[in-house]
């Protein structure tokens, strides 16, 4: 056996033990700018390897949806280009585009964490919440989130603050203070 093939093989098996140990909630595999759902029947293979399929929580399929809107809105505004980097890492540092993303220790919340996070959603105190386990960390979340609301927040929140109003202003200021916040 070559050591490629050894590779995929234990690829495969420690996949498999995985997916034991950790049962998927949604089974996915993204390309493109589609998310395609694998049913639990459908059959992957790695070098002719039969392996599970690459798995992606119903709830990270998300960022990928919020970061195109973010995207879209932040062009509405003119924010493409080096702009729209700077967004786009600010937003990904702060929530990794999760939308309803709550930090447990400051109560920041949403995408852009706005603190408190009734300035995003005002009942707040009322909304249902969610703990889930991704990648060996719990992770903090509103059960029914807004993702447009979140977006739109957080550009306004970039805008209306005097110190910059441009998301390049904001991640570089981001980047200057420790802890980090903009």
């Amino acid at each position: 056996m070559s050591k490629r093939t050894l590779w995929w093989v234990l690829l495969a098996a420690a996949t498999t033990i995985a997916l034991a140990l950790f049962p998927p909630v949604h089974v996915a595999s993204q390309g493109g700018t589609n998310t395609q759902v694998l049913q639990d029947n459908d059959h992957v293979t790695v070098g002719g390897f039969p392996v599970a399929p690459l798995l992606i929580p119903e709830e990270n399929i998300q960022p990928t949806g919020a970061r195109a809107l973010g995207k879209e809105r932040a062009a509405a505004r003119g924010w493409v280009g080096e702009e729209w980097v700077c967004l786009d890492n600010l937003f990904t540092k702060e929530s990794e585009w999760e939308p309803g993303r709550i930090n447990p220790v400051s109560g920041a919340t949403g995408i852009p964490q706005a603190l408190p996070g009734t300035r995003i959603y005002p009942d707040l105190a009322t909304m249902e919440r969610v703990v889930r386990t991704v990648g060996g960390r719990q992770k903090h979340y509103l059960k029914n989130p807004n993702a447009l609301a979140e977006i739109e927040w957080g550009l306004d929140y970039i805008v209306a603050r005097p110190d910059y109003n441009s998301p390049c202003d904001a991640w570089r200021l981001f980047n200057e203070r420790s802890p980090h916040w903009y």
